[in-house]
């Protein structure tokens, strides 16, 4: 079955894990519940402005829990935004499995006053129908 760009709402399922806004400090964001979501996630960074001097970054690493309380690194879950060069641009990162429900971010700020304005989201299929529902759109490697 194919999916078309008008059932994009339908078959998408999007969590909000940073509101955009300003981040001057390492911050671990509230976590997001991923139950609806199935297959591959993709991470999306939306960087505004970035301020600073000696290079301003923000290293982000996912995390994943079954139960929302003891969490562990996604393995290919980290972006690295290196400099004033990423201002004003949408970054992707595919992750191509978790194992927990839930899901947060560690950003970690390094740089002389480094500051980038910035929002974090997650993005994956929502999982229709009842048990073994969806599919895999995750591209195959021969």
């Amino acid at each position: 079955m194919a999916t078309f760009i008008v059932d994009l709402g339908f078959a998408a399922a999007a969590k909000q894990l940073y509101a955009p806004q300003a981040l001057s400090t390492t911050t671990t964001t509230s976590s997001v519940d991923m139950a609806e979501a199935t297959g591959p996630l993709c991470l999306v960074a939306d960087v505004g402005a970035v301020s600073g001097t000696a290079t301003p970054q923000v290293a982000i690493q996912l995390q994943d829990s079954p139960d929302d309380s003891t969490y562990t690194n996604i393995a290919d879950g980290t972006m690295t935004l290196l400099t004033a060069n990423a201002s004003s641009l949408v970054f992707s990162l595919p992750i191509r499995q978790t194992t927990g429900r839930y899901i947060k971010a560690v950003m970690t700020v390094s740089g002389s006053n480094p500051s980038f304005t910035m929002g974090l989201f997650l993005i994956a299929q929502r999982h229709i129908g009842g048990s073994g529902g969806g599919s895999d759109l995750w591209p195959q490697n021969s």
